[in-house]
């Protein structure tokens, strides 16, 4: 094991998100806490992500720079620089691009080769100028497909000299089913003739920057052991498993941590009442509170189920549409739904809510506070996802008392154990998500020991007993990047 304290890092992190900044999901809480408790651990961070303008709150701008625009060698685009957070250990930077990174939304999903575009800029942009806030870097640390670019920019230098040029690179898959495809002649833009583009951009006769980023990284890490091991097979690969297990290192699967300060039933300012492992009273005032905000019928004989998820199908959104209605026909239980996502299924929803008005509510936003406090009030977490790389909010369910009812993939195998076959460690229900009927019938089962006071209460306390830190986690983290650093000097 390497001494991780023996000479402080300093990490560059580049990324789409990070939370309190930027935050569409699940990987801007994670860069968001890691760079927060990389610091608490002595070591230096830089963190660079697109700066979107607000309408409440504007960082300074400390820089403007031009870059050629795509498609239109003979013109150049501003990039803003602004300063974020410039704490002694912690610095934030943003990069706006007026008409590419500017205004909200983040992600374009309908228009995916203008999200290849921007985030491309986005990468060329920390190339050429992050050097100039993170110059003495020890280790470069990526996430997602939005970054590799950057690893290509790297890698294609050649005989010019930068800064960053022989640093280790850590590329840090959140989710393999977000690849940057798009169609070869895409590349034109940036200035790259089809007949020179680099092999490892090219996938099944498309660009694919994911396939680039695994190609190039010193090391590729993901963010649950099991998903590593799964993104490895055709099964759940996306098509770049045999890229993964060709590589000479494999995947590192390193469980991510969850933000406990931020994630807190003790002292949760978004909460109607905080509570205790040992005080649970409090637990009930806010199961009470969304009975009242939802105008749900109130009962304590029905467990509160709670769902919140962007609404697609790999969440298993159309796995709870099918089987739901069942229960809520039956009153077997009580529904809230929170979240956004594919029109289709947001329909869905908002019929099933109207057909049970008394039954189910289904809030179509996002919605930080109310994310806590369904965390909080109700009874059972469902989270059927058809994959999961990690998950997030089986996490802070655990945390907040609230029993899991989750798939048996990803990361939700690596912290939910089913108690049915685990009496003395289990914190929850673990199913396949291959049909609607295993759902229906494990969620219904769960329902069941609801009625069981002591057995719920002893699964709701172990839950709270986890421990899913990041203090935990972060040294795995700082563990990687020490070695990574020591092979290079």
């Amino acid at each position: 094991m390497i001494n991780a304290e023996a000479r402080p890092l300093h990490i560059v992190l580049v990324s789409a998100e990070a939370y309190p900044w930027l935050k569409v999901g699940g990987l801007g809480d994670v860069v968001g806490a890691l760079g927060r408790y990389l610091t608490h651990a002595g070591h230096r961070v830089t963190l660079f992500i697109p700066y979107l303008r607000s309408d409440t709150h504007e960082a300074p701008a400390i820089a403007t720079r031009t870059l050629p625009q795509p498609g239109r060698p003979d013109t150049s685009l501003n990039v803003t620089i602004h300063r974020i957070l410039d704490d002694p250990l912690f610095k934030v930077y943003g990069f706006r691009i007026p008409g590419w990174i500017d205004r909200p939304p983040l992600y374009s999903p309908d228009r995916i080769p203008d999200d290849f575009d921007r985030f491309t800029l986005f990468s060329l942009a920390v190339l050429t100028f992050g050097p100039l806030y993170a110059n003495h870097v020890d280790i470069l640390h990526l996430h997602d497909w939005h970054t590799c670019p950057l690893i290509v920019f790297l890698r294609s230098l050649k005989n010019k000299i930068h800064p960053w040029q022989h640093r280790p690179t850590v590329l840090t898959i959140h989710n393999l089913a977000y690849q940057g495809t798009v169609p070869l002649e895409r590349i034109n833009r940036f200035f790259i003739k089809e007949n020179a583009i680099p092999s490892a951009l090219i996938h099944r006769g498309h660009l694919n920057l994911l396939k680039a980023g695994i190609v190039h990284a010193t090391c590729v890490t993901t963010v649950s052991p099991t998903y590593a091991r799964e993104i490895q097979t055709p099964e759940k690969g996306e098509g770049l498993d045999d890229v993964l297990r060709n590589r000479t290192s494999p995947p590192i699967g390193i469980l991510n941590g969850i933000d406990t300060d931020v994630w807190n039933p003790a002292t949760d300012p978004h909460l109607p009442a905080n509570y205790l492992a040992h005080r649970l009273d409090g637990k009930g005032v806010c199961r009470q509170f969304l009975f009242q905000r939802f105008r749900l019928n109130l009962t304590t004989e029905l467990p509160l189920v709670g769902v919140i998820a962007r609404l697609t199908y790999q969440k298993g959104i159309d796995l709870i549409a099918e089987s739901l209605p069942h229960l809520l026909q039956n009153n077997r239980i009580r529904l809230i739904v929170l979240g956004t996502g594919e029109p289709s299924l947001e329909q869905t929803l908002r019929d099933m809510a109207a057909a049970h008005p008394n039954r189910m509510a289904f809030h179509a936003a996002y919605d930080e506070a109310l994310a806590h406090q369904i965390e909080a009030g109700a009874d059972i977490f469902l989270m059927p996802s058809r994959f999961e790389p990690c998950g997030l909010n089986q996490m802070y369910s655990l945390r907040y008392g609230t029993v899991p009812c989750v798939a048996d993939t990803g990361g939700l195998v690596d912290t939910v154990p089913d108690f049915r076959h685990d009496p003395d460690g289990g914190t929850g229900i673990r199913f396949r998500t291959d049909s609607a009927h295993h759902l229906l019938t494990n969620l219904n089962e769960l329902a069941g020991f609801y009625r069981y006071p002591d057995l719920w209460h002893t699964l709701m306390r172990r839950g709270m007993g986890q421990d899913f830190s990041w203090k935990t986690t972060i040294h795995r983290y700082i563990d990687l990047y020490s070695k990574l650093r020591s092979e290079v000097t």
